[in-house]
């Protein structure tokens, strides 16, 4: 049977697979998750004379699964008038017979919870193979998957080839409800990237080459014995992330968390976030220069100040000189930093075709968290070479 292109190909692939799992492999807007969804809901009307059953829906962080597969979920019901109950609290959602379980795997011990009948796995990259196989082992029917393949991990090499698994490759091409402004959006990476046009235009496996920052670890969670710390903060838009990093510099050790990172944020929906998840007013933040949102973050009680982005030297600027200092030391990130260790897996530099090599001059992309970072280390870099100077003075 062939793909009619009325539905995005990805709904069609999951409707007509006879296997216990479904891999969706694709790029940006191919209509992964949406589809995978949608399938799901019209099972609950398919089984509503059957005893009851529940599927859950997870990722790896509960917020990105809020923004991300529920809010298309509910988009779902409400644009069709499919009634259904609601528990807030518990993120339960009852259509007919069946039970929608929402879950972010922030805590380890989620992923070993009750069985279920189905499961979808969203932007499956996220999660550890023994946390897939926890949610996996405790459930009877069907597990759909989907991810962007911004690197090869478990789904290619655990799970693709297995005879009980379907693995299917979609990309935008495939989705028949796009705008053009979208379309174009995407196709605009063609010539910029070569590696996003082929992760997230092709939905093609991508190469990890040209990392700016290839050498990190994942650590649990942030010391508790590191009494001194302090927060790089880089100021987003309508469309980009505003991002709100925790950074300790610990003798050749810089530890990372990720407070916040969301798009649409203005100024006074910054600050309250800030409050409600008790960021430290006793020690510094160190942000993008944007002379208003430091006034008003100030005003809040928040000691914050610009990053001086003069060059370090004659030789490199401000940015190549602070990606250089980050990268002097061990870079230590905390698994729950999802936005952060996605963007430290995709931040490239450009590749120059005559020369046949990557430059040393990073693409603006996939750098919000890290541009927070490279303002806390760059001055902190500064501060110190200013104490010497005076030093030598004296």
């Amino acid at each position: 049977m062939t793909w009619n292109k009325k539905q995005p190909k990805t709904y069609y692939d999951i409707k007509h697979s006879k296997k216990r799992i479904i891999i969706n492999q694709g790029g940006s807007s191919a209509g992964k998750t949406y589809s995978a969804l949608q399938a799901f809901i019209e099972l609950a009307f398919v089984n509503r004379n059957k005893p009851p059953h529940v599927i859950s829906i997870v990722r790896a962080s509960l917020p990105a699964l809020k923004k991300s597969a529920l809010r298309d979920f509910k988009n779902i019901l409400l644009n069709n008038n499919i009634p259904f109950d609601e528990n807030k609290t518990e993120l339960m959602y009852k259509v007919f017979n069946t039970y929608y379980e929402f879950i972010g795997l922030d805590d380890a011990q989620k992923a070993r919870g009750p069985r279920r009948w189905s499961l979808f796995v969203n932007e499956a990259n996220e999660l550890s193979y023994e946390k897939y196989k926890q949610l996996a082992l405790r459930t009877e029917g069907r597990i759909v998957i989907d991810f962007n393949p911004s690197e090869e991990f478990w789904a290619h090499t655990e799970l693709k080839g297995r005879d009980d698994v379907d693995f299917f490759v979609t990309n935008y091409t495939h989705n028949p409800h796009l705008s053009e402004e979208v379309i174009k959006e995407i196709e605009r990476y063609k010539n910029k990237d070569p590696n996003y046009w082929k992760v997230y235009g092709l939905g093609e496996l991508g190469v990890v080459e040209g990392l700016v920052y290839p050498n990190y670890s994942v650590i649990n969670e942030f010391p508790e014995h590191i009494e001194h710390y302090g927060y790089g903060l880089d100021f987003g838009f309508s469309n980009d992330e505003t991002a709100l990093i925790k950074v300790a510099i610990k003798g050749d050790d810089l530890y990372l968390h990720e407070e916040i990172y969301q798009t649409g944020l203005i100024t006074s929906d910054l600050i309250k976030m800030m409050n409600q998840k008790g960021i430290s007013r006793d020690f510094r933040i160190i942000a993008d220069v944007k002379p208003d949102a430091i006034e008003e973050i100030k005003r809040a009680g928040y000691p914050i100040k610009s990053v001086n982005k003069a060059p370090l030297s004659t030789t490199k600027g401000s940015i190549i000189g602070g990606i250089g200092l980050v990268k002097s030391y061990n870079i230590k990130v905390t698994s729950t930093s999802f936005n952060l260790i996605k963007e430290l897996k995709n931040y490239k530099n450009h590749y120059n075709d005559k020369l046949d090599r990557f430059t040393n001059e990073p693409i603006d992309l996939f750098n919000h968290a890290l541009d927070a970072v490279r303002y806390y280390v760059l001055d902190n870099h500064r501060e110190k070479r200013v104490r010497f100077d005076r030093a030598l003075d004296i």
